[in-house]
């Protein structure tokens, strides 16, 4: 059984793999620079270029999913960077250095997409990666880039669409040109733990469930999941045109967010989830 360590275990899809292996009694280490996490498991780190070495060589795989999302003020890019970019590249390394067997790196969709500083932090990471690791013959490099990752306690943008969504009489955006990509957060663990025991062939693997969604999808299954009835009315999107906040908000999630290759199916991974099986 591989060791598995894991970065960013207490952010979203971090805290469901963690769960995952307690739940399977898989041995599994932490690593995180918030020192409130008071486990034997964890290791703690106060900078990027000072990590505990202990952590690779107690590891035999790690799956590296911290970083900074959601933020995307010109005045904290070099934080950005520093976590997603400096962070990524130092775990490669060590990564490399202790021959683990493989370095797990789960970055986004937005990889894809240059229009925010997150996304652009995300692909300099990949290929700084990938560059790294064309050198090395006993470690092996697979990039994850899920779709818009949902499930139970969701995050970001999916949080504030479900605490809007509590009230009955929520009105529903009218919109349905966008297309998104997406994955439960259950399936992508299985997708990691999957690649984490199988050979791949592939360096990047994009995640998402084959369907393609509109955000107006989003809120009607979670709206429909919160009430069990419809009470839904469409309010338009371009009444908000005005407020520069909301209309920031609103860019994000009414732009398109979608793959066009299904690797999934391509290594035969089939997801057990989709939105109309939303739990």
């Amino acid at each position: 059984m591989n060791t598995i360590g894991i970065t960013g275990s207490n952010g979203y899809i971090g805290k469901n793999l963690v769960n995952w292996c307690y739940k399977s009694n898989h041995k599994f280490y932490t690593l995180s620079n918030n020192n409130k996490i008071r486990n034997k498991n964890n290791f703690y780190f106060k900078k990027v270029n000072l990590l505990p070495k202990s952590f690779f060589k107690k590891s035999d795989i790690v799956v590296h999913l911290a970083g900074i999302a959601h933020n995307d003020k010109i005045s904290d890019f070099s934080h950005l960077r520093n976590i997603n970019v400096c962070l990524t590249r130092n775990i490669g390394e060590l990564c490399i250095k202790y021959e683990l067997k493989k370095l797990i790196f789960v970055s986004s969709i937005k990889a894809n997409s240059q229009e925010h500083n997150y996304g652009k932090t995300k692909l300099e990471a990949e290929n700084q990666l990938i560059k790294l690791f064309k050198g090395s013959s006993k470690t092996e490099l697979i990039i994850i880039r899920p779709g818009l990752v949902y499930g139970n306690s969701p995050k970001g943008n999916l949080k504030l669409i479900k605490k809007f969504l509590q009230y009955r009489f929520s009105p529903i955006l009218s919109i349905t040109k966008n297309k998104i990509s997406m994955i439960h957060v259950e399936d992508l663990i299985q997708l990691i733990i999957l690649v984490s025991t199988k050979d791949s062939n592939k360096t990047i693997i994009e995640a998402h469930d084959g369907n393609v969604y509109s955000t107006h999808d989003i809120f009607e299954n979670i709206y429909k999941e919160i009430h069990k009835k419809n009470f839904i009315f469409k309010l338009n999107i371009n009444i908000f045109e005005n407020f520069p906040f909301f209309k920031l908000r609103l860019k994000k999630l009414f732009s398109d967010s979608k793959f066009e290759t299904n690797h999934l199916k391509q290594i035969g991974f089939k997801c057990k989830k989709n939105l109309y099986i939303y739990d």
